[in-house]
């Protein structure tokens, strides 16, 4: 039997692919594909009942203690009961595995990562000779808008700048350090790097797990997966993201703000202002500064793995763009914003309606803070 192991990265598509996965799995098993997933519903909206979240968790209780590596080997145990007999591959998911933080937090620890690819090495050899350990690598200044969209929408909690977040956010970026640390633990040969971008993956990563990681064409007929926020993940404009950092910071203050399911939902919905990525937070010298930091580690990966003389093939920023940076937002721009998001609130009670719209949330003092 072979194990396929999908670590990551965070922001590369893994929602999707995981979704699509779970919505297949009876076609993927009717050609010898397993994906188990241990006390999964069939609603499809909670992303970690349809992916390998679960295995991260019980790795991470082992290396940051006081667990066992006995809980890792029970809880593989009950997804080898759950795969079907005669089943040729298996495949687990779980992008947090890679660098063994989740997308949302602001600490990172250098150490977990080693550790825990070799646990989880040392796990699924027992029950198998071939494994292999697949990564989608995105280019260093993509990634870093990604996940800071992500750290931002993510939760209420957090506020920090581009900037600021950049800083505690470096060691992430260090991909060499990174698939080095999984190479050691399963063997260079057993671990697949993949660039993640459009040249590399026309069809996007859903298509390319199937034809490149499974050697398999997609389903004739895909079952759909739910047009969910999380499962999708879009990433919203650079102004509703400040909108949203602002937001949190009144939250954190202990200070009245919208209702932050509606604020996304209105995020999501505004097509028309979706993000450009870091090419909307920071100049193309900047970016050209951060990816020549990281080209010699890129390079490494991309000697390692036979992938040519540069991991990513898309252009470097040109120095010379005409790029301006955005303008901060107005009190014009923020009532704007406010109403996209009111116009979603529905009360339960239509004698609170004219209540409901006229509360304000003091926008004002939202850019004087």
């Amino acid at each position: 039997m072979r194990v396929i192991l999908h670590i990551g990265q965070h922001k590369t598509g893994s929602k999707a692919l995981q979704s699509s996965l779970y919505a297949n799995r009876k076609w993927l098993a009717a050609h010898g594909i397993d994906y188990p997933v241990v006390g999964a519903s069939d609603r499809l909206l909670r992303p970690h009942e349809m992916n390998h979240h679960a295995l991260f968790a019980e790795i991470r209780r082992v290396v940051n203690g006081p667990s066992s590596a006995e809980s890792v080997t029970k809880h593989l145990r009950a997804l080898w009961d759950a795969v079907s007999p005669g089943s040729q591959t298996v495949v687990l998911s779980a992008e947090d595995l890679f660098d063994m933080h989740t997308a949302h937090e602001e600490a990172f620890v250098a150490d977990r990562v080693p550790r825990a690819a070799a646990i989880i090495s040392h796990e699924l050899n027992r029950v198998s000779t071939c494994v292999n350990a697949v990564v989608y690598l995105r280019r260093q200044d993509h990634l870093l808008a990604a996940h800071y969209a992500q750290f931002i929408k993510g939760s209420n909690a957090h506020d920090l700048s581009l900037r600021e977040f950049a800083e505690w956010f470096a060691p992430r970026l260090e991909a060499d350090a990174l698939v080095a640390a999984w190479e050691e633990a399963f063997g260079q040969a057993s671990v697949r790097v993949i660039p993640y971008e459009p040249s590399a993956m026309p069809g996007g990563i859903v298509v390319d797990f199937f034809m490149r990681v499974l050697e398999i064409e997609p389903p004739p007929v895909m079952v759909p997966f739910p047009d969910d926020l999380e499962a999708f993940n879009i990433t919203p404009s650079r102004d509703w993201l400040e909108f949203m950092r602002l937001l949190n910071r009144r939250t954190a203050n202990g200070q009245r703000t919208l209702p932050r399911a509606k604020v996304l939902e209105a995020a999501f919905r505004d097509r028309d202002g979706l993000g450009r990525g870091i090419a909307a937070w920071l100049s193309p010298a900047e970016r050209a500064d951060l990816l020549a930091t990281h080209a010699p580690g890129n390079g490494r990966i991309a000697q390692r793995h036979g992938l040519g003389p540069a991991l990513f093939a898309e252009p470097l920023p040109q120095v010379t763009d005409g790029w301006e940076p955005p303008p901060p937002l107005t009190i014009e721009r923020l009532h704007e914003l406010e109403v996209r998001v009111r116009a979603l609130m529905r009360p339960r009670r239509p004698f609170r309606r004219r209540e409901k719209m006229t509360d304000s949330v003091d926008l004002d003092g939202i850019l004087r803070d």
